[in-house]
């Protein structure tokens, strides 16, 4: 009988002691759970609204409005793939913003030119010359500065460098040719301005239903004289042909007199042979420096006295 209390009283201990093995185990485990939320609870990152958060988390909207803009942007950086489409482009842009830029117009050019080279035919057959004609045409309308200047010179029926053996003759247009010709002057091309404004002083190679215009005529000598280097193609432009001092003193010459539209300036036509003077005088033109200079001198004898 006693053993088997002790073996009782022993199972009690056993069970007693297993008892408070899993409690501890329990607080234990309990204890590090509680240590690894407290870790990562504390470690958490906190999280900021910014301006492109949603209104649901408390921002106002403005990624939305960032991402529209952003599609519209790119939208209308697509260019058109077929003629009409990049000539209305051209029309709803500034002449400067889109000349030379059309990359269907530059492949245009380039199929003129590859036409004009005897690349699409075999052996010794002429080329397509009314094919070569609608590219170059085509190119032009999209605004490429070469073609415009080409288009311009074929319908005033001047020589040009692009299909050269084509001559319109009798049918050439000039309203067409001096419509692409202003075209090219307002894209920076210096000859065709200084062009433009020869036409409008004298009248010759005007349309038929335009005359002489020096206020016109002045304004383009203007942009001719004070032009860039280069022309909305990145071309360089000479002005061996038409010397800065000799535009100005044309201006000079025509307030002198006035007409057409144009006030006589006898000061201003003095100014304007002075200065014609001075260009002369760093072009290395002596005798036109002295020349220029003694025409300023008789333009200020002009002026009344007050």
């Amino acid at each position: 009988m006693s053993f088997v209390s002790e073996t009782g009283s022993t199972k009690s201990r056993v069970n007693s002691t297993s008892h408070e093995s899993m409690s501890d185990v329990e607080e234990g485990e309990e204890s590090a759970t509680a240590a690894i939320r407290h870790h990562h609870k504390r470690r958490a990152r906190n999280r900021y609204f910014s301006e492109c958060s949603d209104g649901s988390n408390g921002g106002d909207g403005v990624c939305g409005e960032h991402e529209r803009l952003f599609v519209e942007k790119m939208a209308s950086k697509a260019r058109p793939s077929n003629i009409s489409g990049e000539v209305q482009r051209e029309r709803t842009n500034s002449i400067n913003s889109i000349i030379g830029k059309s990359i269907l117009g530059q492949i245009h050019l380039d199929l003129a030119n590859y036409h004009e080279v005897n690349r699409f035919v075999c052996g010794s057959e002429n080329f397509d010359v009314g094919a070569a004609f609608f590219h170059l045409e085509a190119s032009a309308e999209c605004g490429i500065l070469e073609a415009t200047i080409t288009m311009a010179r074929l319908h005033l029926g001047l020589p040009h460098d692009i299909l050269p053996h084509i001559n319109f003759g009798d049918e050439c247009n000039l309203n067409k040719g001096f419509a692409y010709l202003e075209t090219a002057a307002e894209a920076g091309d210096r000859a065709a301005m200084v062009y433009m404004a020869e036409a409008l002083r004298t009248g010759f190679g005007l349309p038929n239903q335009c005359s002489p215009n020096w206020a016109l005529a002045v304004r383009w000598y203007e942009e001719a004289v004070y032009l860039e280097e280069t022309d909305s193609d990145g071309n360089f432009d000479g002005t061996m042909d038409h010397p800065r001092h000799q535009l100005v003193a044309t201006q000079a010459h025509m307030f002198l007199t006035g007409g057409h539209g144009l006030v006589q300036h006898t000061k201003k036509a003095g100014e304007l042979f002075t200065w014609a003077a001075e260009l002369a005088t760093e072009a290395m033109k002596g005798k036109l420096a002295a020349k220029y200079y003694m025409q300023a001198e008789e333009a200020w004898a002009q002026i009344p006295e007050e």
